[in-house]
């Protein structure tokens, strides 16, 4: 019994490390959040910048591109609200297109996709890949060099600001299949920095990303130690020192 109580102790204790870890995530990520959207609205500046932001139409930093598939088999790839643009063979375990995907349409890494009957829903992302989607989907070329910083959008279009502005463009009946055509979405006028200052919040946010990033795989290393640890443990092939 004693030895019984000592194991159980350690495996709590490991337990207790990986919730301290996940609460630890769960108050980066509102705070990032919270700060992403005062960032992204203008509430919250930094020292030095001045300048008024200026109503800027999207179609300013964004084109509508309709390259047609490649001749040769290429990636075929799914826009998902939660995981972005990934390979349609990772979100669904198997590829769904049909056999003939010539209508599909080519993007490569940094072109945004959209669906326009899920974008009330913020079904968009920014493609890492290159590869085709499916026609359905709107797709747009990065036209914004000289004006802005691809990493601003990119926060500002997961932001409840846009999610309030794609449910004003979004059109139809029935309310989770209404269509937000590109015409509307590049219409969408908006406060925006100069390049500098969207360069600045990406900066900052992009950091937030990667320290949340390595919070989560210290708390996959901690998860993973603690099933070891039980696995052996419970076994007896590792005992306490105390026991030995």
């Amino acid at each position: 019994m004693p030895e019984q109580r000592a194991i159980v102790q350690r495996v709590e204790d490991s337990e207790a490390a990986v919730r301290a870890a996940d609460a630890l995530i769960e108050r980066k990520v509102a705070y990032k959040k919270a700060l992403a959207e005062d960032l992204l609205t203008g509430r919250r500046r930094f020292p030095g910048f001045s300048t008024p932001w200026r109503e800027t139409k999207l179609g300013r930093f964004f084109a509508p591109k309709d390259d047609r598939a490649p001749t040769k088999t290429p990636l075929i790839l799914s826009c998902s609200k939660v995981y972005g643009i990934l390979p349609q063979s990772e979100r669904f375990s198997k590829q769904l297109a049909s056999v003939s995907n010539a209508h599909y349409r080519h993007i490569v890494p940094g072109d945004l996709v959209y669906d326009p009957m899920l974008l009330w829903d913020a079904s968009i992302a920014f493609s890492d890949y290159e590869g085709i989607v499916s026609p359905a989907y709107e797709t747009l070329s990065w036209i914004g060099d000289e004006h802005g910083d691809r990493r601003f959008f990119k926060a500002l279009f997961k932001s409840d600001t846009m999610r309030y502005v794609y449910t004003t463009i979004s059109q139809g009946t029935n309310a989770r299949r209404r269509k937000a055509p590109v015409t509307d979405f590049l219409k969408v006028s908006l406060k925006i920095p100069e390049a500098e200052e969207q360069r600045r919040i990406a900066d900052l946010l992009s950091a937030l990303d990667e320290e949340i990033l390595i919070l989560r795989k210290q708390r996959d290393a901690l998860n993973e130690q603690k099933k070891g640890l039980m696995q052996k443990l419970l076994t007896g092939e590792v005992r306490l020192e105390e026991f030995r």
